[in-house]
């Protein structure tokens, strides 16, 4: 399922009120985190990686002779991360399995808590990458899970070009509808379900149309 929302400071929020209380799947946390929300319980999370490796690539542009590598074979972990998801298709489950554990094994050695480091950015972000360490490749062992936002942003796009090109939203509740509108369609489109059709079927059924969708919706959604 796809949900846009206007209002920024209440997209976490939208997104727990339309999605928390029936489904469950991986939350790509940008800055929020999941499992610290009630109704986000069975939600497993994973972390956004482009921050990483933009923060990385910073740290490593600051740093001088030595101090360089420890960002740098951290981004090199991180890319690795991302070829081996590419890899998915192609390789066997074993071949596959075997090859995370061996990558997982080397970003614990980078990151151990018992590692002595003479820099202090290089320990903060041990400590930082310790801390999320169960978040960081869940992609690659679960099946559907992303490392990046960039699927939703593409859905989403859409919906920012048709703001844009009318003059943007003049009303709150012009706001609201638009975002409302936006999720249904790229939600419709996304479970290759005709628009025109299910949003027939909603506007001529008995009763609230919140209780109808709530009864089209089924768990085969959460995947979407």
């Amino acid at each position: 399922m796809t949900v846009s929302t206007i209002d920024e400071r209440r997209s976490h929020e939208v997104v727990v009120e339309v999605l928390g209380r029936r489904l469950a799947g991986v939350w790509v946390a940008d800055g929020f985190r999941a499992d610290d929300h009630p109704a986000l319980g069975e939600w497993l999370q994973q972390k956004y990686f482009a921050h990483f490796l933009r923060e990385l690539a910073k740290l490593q542009g600051e740093k001088t002779r030595g101090a360089v590598h420890f960002p740098r074979e951290l981004a090199q972990v991180l890319r690795e991360a991302l070829a081996l998801r590419d890899e998915r298709p192609q390789r066997e489950a074993a071949t596959l399995a075997a090859k995370v554990q061996r990558l997982e094994a080397k970003l614990d050695a980078l990151i151990a808590e018992g590692r002595r480091f003479t820099d202090p950015d290089h320990a903060r972000w041990a400590k930082r990458l310790r801390k999320q360490r169960r978040h960081l490749l869940r992609f690659l062992r679960v099946e559907g899970a992303e490392a990046t936002h960039n699927r939703a942003e593409r859905a989403l796009r859409p919906a920012v070009m048709v703001r844009k090109t009318g003059g943007c939203n003049k009303t709150r509740r012009g706001a609201r509808t638009h975002a409302a509108l936006a999720s249904v369609l790229a939600t419709l489109k996304q479970q290759e379900r005709g628009a025109l059709d299910y949003l027939a079927s909603v506007l001529t059924a008995p009763g609230p149309p919140s209780s109808y969708h709530h009864r089209c919706s089924t768990p085969h959604d959460a995947g979407r």
